[in-house]
This record gives C-alpha cells, sequence and structure tokens, in this order.
C-alpha cells in the first residue's frame, strides 16, 4: 500500500476520540436518533407547527425537508437579532430554529423570545455542527436542543435531541423507532478507506461516501445505533471539546492576519476555523492539492438571495480550515504551511 502524505480534514478516523475514565449516562430528557434530520422529522411529527422560522444561511436540505412535513417556511438573515416583527406576521404555532453557526454561541436572545411568544413558539437550537451542544447550551424553555456528534465523532450514526419537558406521548412515540443498523455498515467502511492515507483506497471511500448519502433515508425517523450509543457514552465530552478549543485559538494566532476574521461570532466549541476571503473557490482548489480539504458552505442553496445580504455574502466568501480532535501541534504546524504556500500565490 502506498502512503500518501498527510490528509487534512474529511471523516474522522476511528481512534482519535478520547474516552472517558468514568462510565458517562444520558440524561433523562436526551433522545437518541440516527441522524440530525431524523431527529427533526419526528419533532414536527409529533408536534402541531403550522409554520417554521429559520436563518436563510443553512444546509438546503433543511428547508426542504420543512416543506415536505407541509410547514411554511420563512426565513431571517444571519446574524439577524431582531425577529419579533417576524414571528409576530406568522400564523399558528412556530418552529424557530436558531443556529449554533459552525459551533459558535447563537446570536439571537433566546430567553426574550420565548418570554414574549410562550407557547406560540418552540424554539430548537440547532447545534447539529456539534458534538456535545445538548450539553454546553440551556435548553430554551418550551424547546429543544440538536447537535450530531456523528459530525464530529468516530461514532457511525447519531444525533441527540434534548428537550426542556418531554411528556408521555412523546416518550411512548420514541419507544416505538426502530434502531439504524443498515447504514452504520457503509459508514464504518467509508470511514476506514477515506482515513487509510492511500489514493486507491481514498477513491473507493469516495464512491462508498456517495452510496452513503443515498442509503441514508430520512424517513421513517430512527433511533441510534447500539454500537454508536456505547461509543458515543464512553468519549469525554470535556476533553473533545478542550482539544477542539485549543487547535482553534493556535489557528487564530498563525492566520488571523491573512483573512477577513469573522468578528459577530462567540467561541462555543468550533466546528472549524472559519473565515471570509474574496477568492475562496480557488483557494479551495488548491488547498486541495495539498491535500487540504476546507470547507465552503452551502454555495449552491437556491434560498439565499439579496433580501439576506450577510447569507449572500457567506455564501460567496465562507472558508473553514479543518480542526479537529485529533490533530497535535505537528500537525497544525504542517498545515499552516501549506496553507502559507498556497497563499502566496493567490490574492485574497
Amino acid at each position: 500500500m502506498k502512503i500518501y502524505k498527510q490528509k487534512f480534514g474529511g471523516m474522522i478516523s476511528g481512534k482519535c476520540d478520547p474516552m472517558s475514565f468514568k462510565k458517562l449516562y444520558p440524561r433523562t430528557n436526551d433522545l437518541h436518533f440516527s441522524h440530525g434530520r431524523s431527529g427533526m422529522i419526528w419533532l414536527v411529527n409529533n408536534s402541531d407547527f403550522s409554520s417554521c422560522l429559520m436563518c436563510a444561511y443553512t444546509w438546503p436540505a433543511i428547508p426542504r425537508l420543512m416543506k415536505k412535513l407541509k410547514l411554511r417556511i420563512n426565513f431571517y438573515d444571519l446574524f439577524d437579532r431582531k425577529i419579533e416583527k417576524k414571528i409576530e406576521n406568522m400564523n399558528g404555532r412556530v418552529l424557530l430554529i436558531v443556529p449554533v453557526f459552525y459551533g459558535f454561541k447563537p446570536w439571537i436572545e433566546i430567553t426574550k423570545i420565548t418570554k414574549k411568544f410562550g407557547d406560540k413558539v418552540f424554539v430548537l437550537i440547532d447545534a447539529a455542527q456539534t458534538a456535545y451542544g445538548h450539553l454546553d447550551y440551556k435548553i430554551p424553555k418550551n424547546g429543544a436542543i440538536l447537535s450530531c456528534p456523528h459530525k464530529s465523532l468516530s461514532t457511525n450514526d447519531g444525533a441527540v435531541l434534548s428537550f426542556n419537558q418531554l411528556n408521555i406521548k412523546l416518550i411512548e412515540s420514541y419507544k416505538k423507532l426502530q434502531k439504524e443498523n443498515k447504514f452504520t455498515t457503509i459508514k464504518n467502511k467509508t470511514r476506514r478507506l477515506l482515513n487509510s492515507n492511500d489514493l486507491k483506497l481514498e477513491n473507493e471511500g469516495l464512491s462508498s461516501s456517495k452510496k452513503l448519502e443515498e442509503t441514508w433515508k430520512s424517513f421513517p425517523p430512527k433511533k441510534m445505533s447500539s454500537v454508536s450509543y456505547k461509543l458515543f457514552y464512553e468519549i469525554d465530552p470535556k476533553k473533545h471539546n478542550e482539544n477542539r478549543k485549543k487547535s482553534y485559538k493556535y489557528l487564530s494566532r498563525k492566520l488571523k492576519n491573512r483573512f477577513n476574521i469573522i468578528k459577530d461570532l462567540k467561541l462555543g466549541v468550533p466546528f472549524g476555523y472559519p473565515v471570509l476571503t474574496k477568492n475562496r473557490d480557488k483557494i479551495v482548489r488548491e488547498l486541495n492539492k495539498e491535500r487540504i480539504f476546507a470547507t465552503s458552505l452551502w454555495k449552491n442553496n437556491s434560498f439565499i438571495n439579496k433580501k439576506y445580504p450577510n447569507a449572500l455574502k457567506y455564501k460567496k466568501e465562507f472558508l473553514a480550515f479543518p480542526l479537529d480532535q485529533r490533530y497535535k501541534l505537528n500537525d497544525l504546524n504542517e498545515m499552516v504551511k501549506k496553507i502559507s504556500i498556497v497563499l502566496k500565490n493567490i490574492k485574497l
């Protein structure tokens, strides 16, 4: 097997998560789903929402999903704090989705919303780009938090929907769900291939990843698999968070003078190191050649238009460098050196 130079980004390898020295247990109001969309579908199907208000800068699959679930869709702009008027103009019960954007703290004053609108609004804090957002943030009154461990950990599936309160009807509905099985087998194979450091096997992993998306059906909603559930409660949340924050701060010191820093964000547990840059797509292509798989988010989101100027700006300029718990100081140094070489030949 030919070994290629270090790769940054992509699926996390199976042995990089810090294990806990003590047994961890789920909280009473935590429900475990196969993935985030599965949890959202189950929530909407067991609620009386008429409409949904969400940030325009989002994965386009989410508004499409809400439309499929027969909810009327409204949007607010990225970093828009004044959304009360939009809620007042919406009929029926509203599902308000508040993002923990790329692992940074919500900018909307959630307590102010819940006090003003009461039962009219159910606040879902969408922390899908975190593994432990359900632990890191206060659950809204008459609301919930969704986090997606499978995106940031070595678990092959898994999302957690944490409620402020669970009634008997919700508990009984959840008990009837089946566990995910088929998807996790493909995900495990894909993870191994993409972390093989062999180009031929990595290409097989990309094919497997495509099959993965085709296989992972959102309907009907399913519970987290038993294997992922067991592993999830062996991983140390505190250490996970510390490792990611440490890497973020290091990259911030090294790269802050090279890009437009996102000042509107308050650090939580970052999903990556995000910046804004005018020449984003060219930078991504050149970084990929160096096996640094930086991310541009939702550039094909057709829901974003001139009515949402911040979302439109991010659609064109957002770039995130890989950052996760597997990297040591030497890894980060190597990545920074490669980034610096790429940037020398590109006008920012």
